[in-house]
């Protein structure tokens, strides 16, 4: 069970934290873990991390 104020989704930008509505969370939540699930390697529940960094 989640805690008060604790989310599946992190988007943070330089460290600062994105503010989402719920449906745009979930649409980036779904669509990542849509890709990554067909990775090998990839086990159900498991915490997935990814940072971009620009060049």
């Amino acid at each position: 069970m989640k805690e008060a104020g604790e989310k599946d989704l992190v988007l943070k930008f330089n460290g600062e934290d994105v503010p989402m509505v719920p449906f745009v969370e979930a649409i980036i939540q779904e669509t990542v873990l849509g890709l990554v699930k067909t990775l090998k390697g990839y086990e159900e529940g498991m915490d997935v991390t990814i940072e971009i960094k620009e060049k």
